[in-house]
């Protein structure tokens, strides 16, 4: 490649579309829109540089994955590359009993991981679905759990139980009011489903794993959980850019 190539690489989740290009020569660009508003996307991406490459990892659907391929052709004559999970790569091992029917978002996020930090970690993605995934040092995803996310937990409760359909409450402790005990509740579900794994990694491994929080709800669960932990919001998208090095 040419130091001024462009890989670009695209986060396509249930709710959000993100971008990043990314020139060896370490300029930047970068951008989001929600999923909802993909047909405005090609304005939004017609002031980009055209990229010499595209890899794309889609968990939207195959409407929007063909809308992507529609949109790529139409502007730059580019067909990309969708990721798709596999049993080895950029020094991760997928454990999966099904490697190829792990989601690309997490499979990226584990690359991303395992590139940067090189520890146990223990990835929870709080998005749309919320996903908690172990990763050792060696690069083995042991595997994972997938719960509803944030915003699914509150509708299913809503749309089951209709006397629960309340407005968004507080985080406070032993709520007094419905809206409050709904939105604690939630929060302290999502906390004992990270805590459970970070407590199984750590009694298999004799060392406490480096808790990963990304996804939309990231910040609100990170400033709940009192151990240790970090944020990293676009997990996947350095995950994308590290395949992309080695494509």
């Amino acid at each position: 490649m040419k130091s001024n190539d462009l890989l670009m690489v695209v986060d396509s989740g249930n709710s959000r579309l993100k971008w990043q290009g990314q020139f060896k020569s370490g300029r930047v660009s970068s951008g989001d829109v929600a999923v909802s508003d993909i047909n405005n996307l090609s304005f939004r991406w017609k002031m980009l540089d055209k990229p010499d490459r595209l890899l794309i990892a889609n968990v939207a659907g195959s409407a929007v994955e063909a809308q992507l391929i529609e949109i790529c052709h139409e502007l730059w004559g580019l067909t990309p590359f969708f990721i798709k999970a596999t049993s080895v790569s950029c020094g991760v091992t997928n454990c999966y009993d099904e490697p190829d029917k792990l989601g690309a978002d997490r499979w990226a996020s584990l690359i991303g991981a395992h590139n940067i930090y090189r520890k146990d970690c223990l990835i929870a993605s709080l998005g749309t679905a919320t996903t908690i995934d172990t990763l050792y040092s060696d690069g083995r995803f042991l595997g994972g759990i997938i719960l509803p996310g944030f915003d699914l937990m509150k509708s299913s409760l809503s749309k089951t139980v209709p006397s629960l359909s309340v407005p968004d409450g507080r985080i406070v402790q032993l709520p007094r009011n419905t809206p409050d005990a709904i939105s604690t509740g939630i929060l302290i579900a999502v906390l004992g489903a990270v805590k459970e794994l970070r407590s199984q990694i750590t009694c298999q491994r004799g060392v406490e794993p480096k808790v990963i929080f990304c996804g939309g709800h990231a910040r609100r669960i990170a400033g709940a959980f009192k151990e240790q932990s970090v944020m990293h919001q676009h997990l996947v998208i350095d995950g994308l850019l590290k395949i992309g090095q080695l494509r």
